[in-house]
């Protein structure tokens, strides 16, 4: 048996279709369209973040806050009364120091023992703040507790504390009035809304980190997914909309045949992807094409089937070939299984013209045979296989050929050299845009024209009706006692 390589097959297959230019799947996603995609997931993260804050801030005791006003004022140094830019001057210097004299031990020390509060110095220092009061000569004080009286009190005790021991310290040594003196300007005012837990802030900041934290995580995933999910995943790939897209269908994923005589989406998908073929080849005919798929378990022996089927439906004349001779899902939907088939003729144990094949209307099925102990690359490749699949294409209006998956061994290259193009099969959310890649790059390293992209198993969005399901029908078995009709 005669093996030809390849690239020197050359059974009259000149190339109608443009080829397509890879793309490398790592190209960056369209951001704003990975979004949209994980919308759900962001709205997610920032309600639960929002939900997380507000039920931290619920659990919490809230603590409020009463705040004093407190004046600076300079007195006499004892060498007449001071001039109003001495006054000024002389509030300014001490004013920050009073600020801060706030925390100091003994400040606080005296404010909780005058109202005998139950905490230390150290406690009381973290109850209390003081703030400068922007262009002036006030400073507030401001106190927090869990009761409301207490907080109110407490603030008024450390201002008290404040004023005396600003006395004490601003007194001259030799006696007399302090030099500078704290006045209480605003008394102990209770603000009635907590001071913490500041519920509406918290819910908003954790919501907007929630948002941040589902834009970084949709990103995250986006980067980190390599299935196909949509047109969109497709172009990146081939730089071009797929060609056909299959909805999803019991009838199909049981792996039966649409009928396409009754109205329904998925024959209407069909007919739709037989059309844009019959286009591509509108000025070729006849035309063999090539059916396969990146990995095994993408929909490929379902297309291949109902696509011939569409063709036959639209008066041409189509012949169905089982090419996957290591595994003839064809056959075996058929009930060609046992007979005679593409092993055979190859092997020359049964002539081309004495060979059965199933019938349905005006398509021809023919099955995969049966295997020796040859390598099935071996006997795709052999110029007995060219032969072969050159009487089919002078018979037939079209060839569709049933390959095997491009990525798990040699058997679809081999037989991929006697097409005249070949359809790849996809699946949304099984098929990896890598493995799609490595398929077109591998058609176009041997030659080989791809003349689309199908998405089969396309799942509707939610919400969307679907129209009840088509009834399946099965191909009628007939052995036929001559070759393939002619035409």
């Amino acid at each position: 048996m005669d093996v030809v390589p390849c690239e020197k097959q050359t059974v009259d297959n000149p190339n109608p279709i443009a080829r397509f230019a890879p793309v490398s799947h790592t190209a960056t996603r369209d951001v704003i369209t990975v979004l949209i995609r994980g919308w759900k997931l962001i709205v997610g993260c920032a309600v639960a973040f929002g939900l997380i804050a507000l039920t931290l801030c619920l659990l919490q005791k809230p603590v409020y806050e009463a705040t004093v006003t407190l004046y600076v004022t300079s007195e006499s140094n004892g060498q007449g009364p001071p001039t109003p830019y001495e006054d000024v001057m002389g509030a300014l210097g001490r004013l920050s120091s009073y600020s801060k004299l706030t925390y100091s031990d003994k400040v606080l020390a005296h404010a909780v023992k005058a109202l005998n509060l139950d905490m230390t110095v150290d406690q009381a220092r973290n109850a209390v703040s003081s703030h400068l009061v922007p262009e002036s000569l006030m400073f507030t004080v401001s106190a927090r507790d869990q009761n409301r009286e207490v907080a109110q009190r407490f603030a008024s005790a450390v201002a008290d504390s404040m004023i005396d021991t600003v006395a004490g310290l601003e007194t001259p040594n030799g006696g007399g009035p302090p030099t500078t003196r704290l006045t209480i300007v605003n008394p102990a005012t209770l603000n009635p809304e907590p001071a913490s837990p500041t519920t509406l802030m918290n819910v908003t900041l954790a919501t907007f980190g929630g948002l941040l934290a589902g834009v970084a995580a949709a990103l995250t995933r986006e980067r980190l997914n390599n299935t196909v999910r949509d047109e969109r995943d497709i172009e990146k790939v081939v730089s071009a909309r797929p060609l056909g897209s299959i909805p999803h269908d019991k009838t199909l994923r049981a792996g039966l045949t649409i009928d396409f005589g009754v109205p329904a989406i998925a024959a209407g998908a069909f007919r739709h992807l037989s059309a844009a073929l019959s286009v591509a080849y509108s000025d070729r005919s006849p035309a063999t094409i090539l059916v396969t798929s990146p990995r095994e378990g993408e929909g490929k022996s379902t297309v291949a089937l109902n696509l011939a089927a569409a063709f036959a439906g639209s008066g041409r004349t189509v012949v169905l070939v089982d090419a996957d001779l290591g595994n003839p899902v064809v056959a075996k939907r058929t009930g060609n299984g046992e007979v005679p088939g593409l092993a055979d003729v190859i092997n020359s144990e049964v002539a081309p013209l004495q060979l059965s094949a199933m019938a349905m209307d005006s398509l021809k099925v023919i099955g995969a045979g049966r295997m020796r102990d040859k390598d099935p690359a071996d006997l795709l490749a052999s110029s007995a296989c060219g032969k072969f699949f050159k009487q089919l294409s002078e018979t037939f209006d079209y060839v569709i050929v049933d390959s095997p998956s491009l990525l798990d061994g040699p058997e679809a290259e081999a037989v991929a050299c006697w097409a005249d193009g070949v359809l790849l099969v996809a699946r949304p959310g099984k098929s990896k845009l890598s493995d799609c890649h490595a398929s077109v790059t591998q058609l176009s390293d041997i030659g080989a024209k791809l003349v689309g992209v199908v998405l089969n198993d396309v799942r509707p969005p939610r919400g969307h009706e679907r129209p009840a399901p088509p009834r399946a029908v099965g191909l009628r078995r007939h052995i036929a006692a001559t070759a393939p009709r002619s035409r």
